[in-house]
Parts: structure tokens; C-alpha cells; sequence
């Protein structure tokens, strides 16, 4: 490789070159937010072990030496062909902190299952499904570990292909407003499975949706916890409204919408628990404010807002569409809902969402109030 006319990047501390190495640079937020857990779990535990799998140009485990200063790396591809361009573009990370492999991330998983030689982070950025690593990958955390997990199979997860994700993820996914919040919460629920199969529990620290892919921040617990954090989200087509429906009530009566007595578009299992933990969150912020990250520090704060609210959200679209109307704008119906006495949020997943524990009627007649409003206002004389 010609490195004096090779184009260099720059993101972060790390300097590099994409090479022929698949690279978004549009997918920076979930790269920033994967150094934050880094730098953090590290100062929890005075020192940290991390694998990257599916390490591409290694722009990630430059970051994560430089910025998280990461104690100790295995960095792996399976593409000999990205070998010179990762040892090029890993130069900066001087001593031993640096194990370069040119291995499958299965077999780096089975290898560290087979030695006992766990791992306190492990970053998967894998493409399409990720389904043959959903197992896999717990055999390489440690207890008390996390794993950076990403899946970007959207058609699956969001219930346009019911077939693919019954197949990768053993869930029944149909497709409603809030599909982008289901694949999250479908992708979690699959890895807790897995885990509650080697006698584990999970507990998510992020959940985050890139319009691309599904990035999941998950720590392994010790016990494998209460089975009623997974359950299934109905949504009546007809009247617009979701039912949240622990595993063990699925009766005739609650496959009906109270609403209509409709029948229910199921998905699940599904995690229904809270996407984020809410002082994890603020203990990132305060290391993206000391970071002069200031976009990270919203999106985290965004985070934070939609936690304990309920495991879907509204669009203004259906608000305009059922409402035969022009839908307000998010903010002032937010407000709206809040001044009445509901919780209410923006969601991060859907820029037109909101998030929210009023009934869906009381959504409608709130945005219709404000749309009156506004015409009333517009039709007053000065």
C-alpha cells in the first residue's frame, strides 16, 4: 500500500485509512457511544480487556486504545486481505495492549470459552442478522461484562420478512408505527434468551437505533432474573392503540383490543423492560460534557427522557392520518401531554415519535385541541 498518497481520515484521536474496508462514516454516533462504555467500564474497573470482532479499517479499536485507553486489545477480521491495512492503520497502539488475529468471531468466542480467558468488553459489528453470533457471543463475556451488540437486518426485525425473524431470532415480528423501537427490543430479547440458557441474566445499558442499524449495550449478570421482563406488544390496526401483554396472558380475551374488541397484531417475545438504565446514561453524559461531545451528551439526555416510559411510541403521521388533520408539531404536543398530567417524550428511534403512558385517544384529542387552537389563533382579529 502507498501510504504517502493513500487518502487519510480522521475521526476522534484516530488517524486512518478506510482502505478497502467497509466504513460508514454516518454511523460515528454509535462508535462514540461504544468509546464512552469503554472509557467508563474502565474506570469502574481500574482496567479493561476488550475484543472487537469484524474490526474492518480498525477505526473502532483505534479509539477505543486512544480514547478509552483500553488496557488490552484482541482485534480480529477474518478478510486476510484487511490484515496490511489494520497493522497499518494499528501502529499507534504501541507495546503489548495489541493482539492482531485474522480469525471468525465464532472461533474467537469458542477459543475464549475454551480457555476461560473471558472478556470484560466485547463489540460485535455485525452485518445482516447476526443471528449464528446471538449464542456465540456470551461465551466471551465475562460476568459483570458488556456486549456491544449490532444487528441491521431491518426487514426481520421490523416485521416485514416474519419468516427471516422467526428463523434468526425465534420471535413472530409484525410490522406498525413503531417498528424501529420493536427491533431493538426483539434483538434484546434474543440475546437474553441466550443468555438465561447458560444461566445468566442481562440487564440493558443503551438501546440505540441509527436508521440503520440496531446497537445494543448489554451487561451479563450473574442470575438469570424474572422471565416477566419479556412479554408481547399488540397494536390494533384499527384503532391505532398498543397493548403491552406479559408472556404468561396470552388468553383469548387479551388477544382483543379493550379499545374495539379487535383482534391484535402480536409481536414477541419481545423485552418490555426499559431500553436504557437511566444512571448508566447520566454517568456517560457526564463523561461526553468532560469530552466537549456535545451531541452525544443530547443524544444521551434523549435517552434518558424515553427510559421508563412505555416499550413503544406514536408517530405524527398516524396522528394526522387518524386525526384527518395536520398533525402539531412534536414538541407542543409533548407538552401538551405533559401539562395533562401524562409522562411524554420524544423518541430518539423515529424523529416524527413520541413516547408516552396517555391512552391514544387522549393523544388524538390533545393534537386536535392544538390544531384548533392554532386555526383560532390565525382567524382572531389583532
Amino acid at each position: 500500500m502507498d501510504t504517502a498518497t493513500a487518502n487519510w481520515q480522521q475521526e476522534g484521536a484516530a488517524r486512518f485509512q478506510q482502505g478497502t474496508a467497509f466504513f460508514r462514516s454516518q454511523a460515528r454516533p454509535a462508535r462514540d457511544l461504544g468509546i464512552l462504555a469503554a472509557a467508563l467500564e474502565r474506570q469502574r474497573l481500574g482496567s479493561l480487556n476488550l475484543l472487537e470482532t469484524m474490526a474492518g479499517c480498525g477505526v473502532r479499536s483505534l479509539r477505543y486504545a486512544l480514547e478509552a485507553n483500553v488496557d488490552r486489545l484482541v482485534v480480529s477480521d477474518a478478510d486476510p486481505e484487511l490484515q496490511p491495512l489494520l497493522q497499518q492503520n494499528l501502529a499507534a497502539i504501541v507495546g503489548d495492549r495489541l493482539d492482531l488475529r485474522c480469525d471468525s468471531a465464532r472461533r474467537l468466542f469458542a477459543e475464549a470459552f475454551a480457555q476461560q480467558q473471558f472478556y470484560d468488553f466485547v463489540d460485535v459489528d455485525a452485518f445482516g442478522t447476526a443471528s449464528e453470533h446471538l449464542a456465540s457471543a456470551w461465551d466471551a463475556v465475562k460476568v459483570g461484562g458488556c456486549l456491544y451488540f449490532t444487528a441491521t437486518d431491518g426487514r426481520s426485525l421490523s416485521g416485514h420478512d416474519r419468516d427471516l425473524a422467526f428463523r434468526a431470532y425465534g420471535v413472530w415480528a409484525r410490522s406498525h408505527p413503531s417498528i424501529p423501537e420493536q427491533g431493538l427490543r426483539l434483538l434484546i430479547a434474543a440475546l437474553q434468551h441466550q443468555a438465561w440458557q447458560r444461566g445468566f441474566g442481562i440487564q440493558p445499558l443503551f438501546s440505540y437505533y441509527s436508521g440503520q442499524a440496531f446497537r445494543v449495550l448489554i451487561r451479563l449478570l450473574p442470575t438469570s432474573g424474572k422471565v416477566n421482563q419479556q412479554g408481547w406488544l399488540g397494536y390494533c390496526h384499527h384503532c391505532g392503540q398498543y397493548q403491552v401483554r406479559p408472556w404468561r396472558q396470552l388468553s383469548p380475551v387479551a388477544l382483543q383490543c379493550p379499545e374495539d374488541g379487535q383482534p391484535l397484531a402480536l409481536t414477541g417475545p419481545l423485552w418490555i423492560g426499559p431500553l436504557h438504565e437511566v444512571a448508566y446514561l447520566q454517568a456517560l453524559q457526564q463523561q461526553a460534557i468532560a469530552w466537549n461531545w456535545t451531541a452525544i451528551a443530547d443524544l444521551l439526555q434523549q435517552f434518558q427522557a424515553e427510559a421508563t416510559l412505555p416499550p413503544y411510541c406514536y408517530t405524527l403521521g398516524e396522528i394526522g392520518r387518524r386525526g384527518r388533520q395536520d398533525p402539531p408539531a412534536r414538541s407542543r404536543l409533548i407538552q401538551s401531554l405533559q401539562n395533562a398530567g401524562f409522562a411524554a417524550a420524544g423518541s430518539h428511534c423515529q424523529p416524527q415519535a413520541f413516547k408516552t403512558d396517555a391512552p391514544w385517544q387522549t393523544c388524538l384529542k390533545l393534537a386536535r385541541s392544538l390544531v384548533i387552537d392554532d386555526a383560532n389563533s390565525r382567524e382572531s382579529p389583532c
